[in-house]
C-alpha cells in the first residue's frame, strides 16, 4: 500500500461521568467508539449510525434540486450531410 486515503477525524472526548469516548462523521453517518473495558489492551469498539431526524424538519421542508427538462436529440442530419450520431453502433 503505497497510498493513504483519509477516511474519518475522531475526536476523543469526555463523558459527564468521566469516561472517554471517540466521536465524529462518515459522511452522513456517526461515527461513536468505546473503550472495551474488557479486552487486554487498549481495544476501541467502533459503530455507526444514521443520525435522527432533526425535530421540525420534514421531508416536504427540504429543498429539492430544480429538474432540468430533458435535452432533444436531434434526427435531423446536419448540414454536410454526414450521419455521425452514435445511438446506431
Amino acid at each position: 500500500m503505497t497510498e493513504k486515503v483519509h477516511l474519518l477525524d475522531l475526536r476523543l472526548r469526555t463523558s459527564a461521568a468521566g469516561n472517554q469516548y471517540l466521536s465524529g462523521w462518515l459522511g452522513k453517518a456517526a461515527v461513536v467508539g468505546f473503550l472495551d473495558r474488557e479486552a487486554e489492551g487498549e481495544i476501541w469498539n467502533i459503530y455507526v449510525s444514521t443520525p435522527a431526524p432533526r425535530s421540525g424538519a420534514s421531508a416536504e421542508s427540504t429543498p429539492r434540486r430544480k429538474q432540468r427538462a430533458p435535452r432533444s436529440r436531434s434526427t435531423e442530419l446536419p448540414a454536410d450531410g454526414l450521419d455521425d450520431r452514435l445511438d446506431d453502433i
